[in-house]
């Protein structure tokens, strides 16, 4: 069920977009009324798409560490924090609690840091979600504010100084970040590699390709060492 004040709140900001727009064109009672009515139907639709990922939410959503409707709630104060629409950020959740965050108050934690990610490396909420479940899985990294912080003030530094973004980000990071956990290489040491690549002209994936070459013959040397010096 979509709360109440979700429902007003999109229909209020559909009819004002609306208004505001006719108003500035002088148009007629007859228009405005038109301008009314498609605010309406926006509103709806957009409550629609609303509860439809919610929906989806719930088939794997632990309820019984929290309620479907303060789920709702969250998310829908969560996207009006950071001016993302409730729909994006409710199919955040879905894609946070389906990459192994199922904790919801992790989840959540995960969400909200991924949602000022995509704000300011101007991204989805997806992308954002993606990039950081692929860093926090790949390190087995407990869920915490300071840790998400951290991890996304690496990931901006990373599309600043580099020629890259993060929806190239996100596609890339997944084929080098296991290796990389396996070596003992930090993810912020990974991120400048990549980033310093990228600046020689290479694009994401290339940059990403040749530092996962380099993972893979340091792991080839040392099963070769292990073979030929047995413990």
């Amino acid at each position: 069920t979509v709360p109440f004040v979700v429902l007003v709140e999109v229909l209020v900001v559909g009819l004002a977009r609306n208004h505001v727009a006719e108003l500035a064109a002088g148009t007629s009672a007859a228009a405005f009324a038109a301008a009314v009515f498609m605010g309406i139907r926006t509103g709806i639709q957009r409550l629609k798409e609303f509860s439809a990922a919610m929906a989806e939410v719930r088939t794997i959503m632990d309820e019984s560490v929290i309620s479907f409707e303060d789920a709702n709630k969250a998310v829908s104060e969560m996207a009006l924090a950071v001016g993302a629409s409730e729909v994006e950020v409710a199919k955040g959740l879905y894609q946070t609690l389906s990459a192994g965050v199922t904790d919801a108050a992790d989840a959540f934690v995960m969400l909200e840091g991924a949602t000022k990610l995509a704000t300011v490396g101007v991204a989805s909420t997806g992308d954002a979600v993606n990039l950081l479940t692929t860093v926090f899985n790949a390190y087995g990294k407990a869920v915490t504010e300071q840790g998400v912080a951290k991890t996304s003030d690496m990931i901006q530094k990373t599309i600043q100084l580099g020629k890259t973004t993060m929806p190239e980000l996100a596609a890339s990071m997944g084929q080098v970040l296991p290796m990389a956990s396996q070596l003992g290489v930090e993810f912020e040491e990974v991120a400048a590699a990549v980033g310093a690549l990228t600046l020689s002209g290479l694009s994401t994936s290339e940059a990403v390709t040749q530092v996962t070459a380099v993972f893979t013959a340091f792991l080839k040397k040392g099963a070769l060492a292990k073979a030929e010096f047995p413990e």
